[in-house]
């Protein structure tokens, strides 16, 4: 189906979705926000039904601060053209909470979301995540500035983050008892450093970094604690990606 404009969506609560009859809401260009079209945020996503916006720039869920943008509980679905942004929490994944979920992420754009204590844009846990062109810039978190996974399986490919920011343990990504494979990626300039892996306590974590850019080189992917393996393979370089705005 084709619903344009996010308070159709809702409808998207009375559609009859399952493994057998998958949905994809269309989301037309535009911004859905309180203040413009009196979205209600988190979005709660549903099992099997994908959410898909027009274009990656024009499509904007921006939650202008009021809460998280998404969530994902218990699901499996994709997310693919949108902006995510604004998002806000006072716990973990300003951007997108997933959690026991399989889910696929497909050229977004998660900006300018905050999260006071872990994931600025997306916190996971005990999921698997497929990450495919999305760039995550200017997200903010006490720990990881962009992406904490917990107990998870991530493949991130041919993205970017850049400006991300946490107080402790990796501005792009932090990795805890995960498994985390990154491919054809860039980061840069993320604080405090580009890629953290590991814990002080226990849960294995294991980094595999191929064919990206990263600033700094292997020596800003920062190995925390005792439990911490990197798989620093081929064709990783430290080169500045002179970005044009």
């Amino acid at each position: 189906p084709s619903i344009e404009g996010w308070a159709k969506v809702y409808g998207y609560n009375k559609i009859i979705v399952d493994a057998e009859n998958p949905h994809t809401i269309f989301l037309s260009d535009g911004v859905y926000s309180p203040s413009l079209t009196n979205e209600l945020f988190p979005i709660a996503n549903r099992n099997y039904c994908n959410i898909e916006g027009e274009s990656r720039e024009n499509t904007i869920l921006d939650a202008e601060q009021t809460n998280r943008v998404i969530v994902a509980n218990e699901v499996k679905l994709s997310v693919k053209n949108l902006t995510l942004t604004n998002g806000v929490t006072d716990n973990y994944g300003g951007g997108l909470w997933i959690d026991d979920s399989d889910i696929i992420l497909d050229n977004l754009l998660i900006t300018a979301n905050t999260a006071q204590y872990y994931g600025g844009a997306i916190y996971s846990r005990d999921s698997n995540v497929s990450i495919n062109k999305c760039s995550f810039h200017h997200n903010e978190s006490h720990w990881a500035g962009a992406i904490y996974t917990s107990n998870s399986h991530f493949i991130i490919s041919n993205s970017t983050f850049t400006s991300n920011l946490a107080d402790y343990h990796g501005g792009a990504i932090y990795s805890y008892n995960s498994d985390v494979e990154v491919i054809n990626t860039i980061c840069w300039n993320n604080l405090p450093q580009e890629l953290s892996i590991g814990s002080s306590t226990y849960g294995s974590s294991t980094l595999t970094v191929t064919n990206c850019d990263i600033m700094g080189g292997e020596a800003n992917v920062e190995q925390y604690g005792q439990y911490a393996t990197l798989n620093w393979l081929d064709n990783n370089i430290d080169i500045d990606p002179l970005f044009v705005d």
